[in-house]
């Protein structure tokens, strides 16, 4: 076993790993997001494992949801944020070669190289992939646990010692996350079908055994009152769990189609085909893809948690099935004619990646403004000093670091700093930053305001040590505080829609500039003429506010009558009945 370890996975594979890095160099390079910066968080969850580690306890980890991979990601994060993508980026380049080497244990062949070339960017080119692969890390490290089991039991001769060890990566994967618990259950039952006398043998243990750690692993998360496995009866609940079948195949359906397309499905059908021809691997090849589908399925019982990149974790199982072509006796030069063919037609039409990834950007979005984020940064620690009161406005509608991130202070400053964070949700003191509600700020108050748009981009900067500087600051109050009015007036002069005087009230109403607001929402109102009930959901917000509850209670009714679905609209309509009375 000793053979079974990070030495071994590297030893003479260094071929692999640089053809593994250039194809995902590549791909995000070239194909999508269309830039390389891998260590530039796209969401705040790559962040917040950022943490004092100190803090935790084993206990701690234990309890948690997720306890190897909280404790893997807390352990890698004492270095740095950055630390946990690059974690990220490593594990899947191991996690790919686990799956050349599974293949060449199964095939009893070397991988053509060209085969790991079209399969390496089907992989790293799926619209999906960049999304999900950091962010989704658990699922990551989960897959690595699993493929170090499968390759474990297709490298040695299996004895109860080695079954042990397999179980032990088993439960590390469903610890870390249940995404492959079906997965692994799926491999065990055909390796029973595919083996004889003692391996079989052990395939069943294994397969009892997978199923026992399944359950057990679902019984500690219950206990410990894991969101991920609490049932909620709320059908409101992102968490809330169906079993009714048309629910679960729509929702399966929908991964599914996200995982592949034609021109995927062409390349497993070719493959299939070819080998039912030359009796090759045919077992194999439905393996694979049922294991690859049955990760589908923890995702498809949540239809109210229905989140595209988690398509991606089917997708370098599914594709893989491409490798055993290299073990098979065709012609190598016309087959990877047509594989060269529909990758291109894959990354090029509509019937392939083309569309998706159009789709796709909008997660990429928060990235950016972090990218630019970046760039402010120099600016920013010239231009405070300790002790000093710091307002950061106008970032309320991304994932950016400032907004979310607790540690990302710390890393980057080495003075202390009464930072404040404006947005338009939640308030929260941690132990860096204070988040405030808009609302609830006097700008007044702080001596140093930086403001930035929507992109992330530093538009202005404050500074208030006298009165002539005060001054300015009150009467740029609506520019510090939103600073994106201006864009919407100006766009406003182009297009005077409902969507657009509905935005600008709403921004005014958290500012709680009344006046304002109520010009704009009966404009709203006015400009929608029934169609959409925001316009009079927000001027009862508005009504609400300024005390004058039965004009509220109309426009609840209003909103009501144009969408009664809305659970939003009934709890504003009691709460101001309430106060009536």
């Amino acid at each position: 076993m000793k053979q079974a370890s990070l030495k071994y996975l590297l030893k003479g594979n260094m071929g692999d790993i640089t053809l593994i890095f250039i194809c995902y160099f590549l791909s995000l390079r070239y194909i999508f997001p269309g830039y390389f910066n891998p260590v530039l968080p796209h969401h705040s969850d790559q962040i917040d494992y950022y943490r004092d580690f100190q803090g935790n306890t084993f206990w701690d980890f234990f309890v948690s949801s997720r306890v190897v991979g909280d404790f893997l990601l807390s352990l890698v994060g004492m270095v740095s944020y950055k630390s946990i993508l690059l974690f990220g980026i490593v594990i899947t380049i191991l996690n790919i070669l686990l799956i050349f080497k599974i293949y060449r244990n199964i095939t009893g062949n070397n991988i053509n190289t060209y085969l790991k070339l079209i399969f390496l960017l089907l992989i790293f080119s799926h619209p999906t992939f960049y999304i999900n692969y950091t962010y989704d890390i658990f699922s990551t490290i989960a897959l690595f646990f699993f493929l170090v089991a499968i390759l474990i039991w297709y490298k040695y001769e299996i004895n109860l010692r080695k079954s042990i060890f397999i179980s032990l990566f088993v439960l590390l994967s469903l610890l870390t996350k249940e995404t492959y618990g079906l997965s692994i259950i799926v491999f065990f039952i055909f390796q029973v079908l595919i083996n004889k006398n003692n391996k079989r043998k052990y395939a069943i243990y294994l397969t009892i055994s997978s199923i026992l750690l399944l359950i057990l692993t679902l019984i500690r998360s219950k206990i410990i009152g894991s969101a991920f496995v609490s049932f909620s009866p709320d059908k409101d609940s992102p968490y809330f769990v169906s079993y009714d079948m048309i629910s679960l195949f729509k929702t399966f359906l929908y991964y599914l189609k996200g995982g592949v397309n034609f021109y995927i499905i062409s390349i497993i059908f070719l493959v299939f085909v070819l080998s039912i021809v030359k009796k090759k691997f045919i077992l194999e090849i439905i393996m694979m893809l049922a294991i690859g589908l049955s990760a589908y399925i923890p995702y498809s019982v949540l239809p109210n948690h229905v989140v595209p990149h988690y398509v991606w974790v089917a997708v370098p199982l599914i594709s893989s099935v491409i490798l055993v072509l290299s073990s098979i006796n065709i012609d190598k030069r016309v087959v990877n004619s047509i594989l060269t063919l529909i990758l291109i037609l894959n990354f090029t039409t509509t019937l392939g990646y083309k569309n998706d990834y159009t789709d796709n950007m909008w997660a990429v979005f928060p990235e950016n403004v972090n990218k630019n984020i970046y760039k402010s940064l120099n600016f920013v620690k010239e231009h405070i000093e300790p002790e000093d009161k710091v307002l950061i406005t106008g970032l309320y509608n991304t994932e950016e670091t400032w907004y979310k991130s607790m540690y990302f202070v710390k890393d980057t400053f080495d003075i202390k700093v009464n930072l404040t964070v404006l947005n338009t949700g939640i308030e929260d003191d941690t132990k860096y930053t204070k988040l405030k509600n808009i609302g609830n700020v006097n700008i007044e108050e702080y001596n140093k305001i930086f403001v930035y748009d929507t992109d992330g981009i530093l538009k202005k900067y404050y500074v208030n040590s006298n009165s002539e500087e005060l001054e300015i600051i009150k009467e740029h109050r609506v520019q510090i505080l939103y600073p994106e009015i201006n864009t919407l007036l100006k766009q406003l002069e182009e297009n005077d829609d409902w969507y657009l005087n509905l935005e600008l009230g709403k921004k005014y109403l958290n500012i709680k500039d009344f006046a304002n607001a109520e010009s704009f929402l009966l404009k709203a109102v006015e400009k929608a003429n029934g169609e959409n009930p925001y316009p009079s959901y927000f001027m009862g917000q508005l009504k609400e506010s300024m005390g004058d509850y039965a004009i509220a209670l109309s426009y609840y009714e209003q909103a009501i009558k144009i969408d009664d679905s809305n659970n939003y609209f009934f709890d504003s309509l009691e709460r101001v009945k309430a106060l009536l009375n």
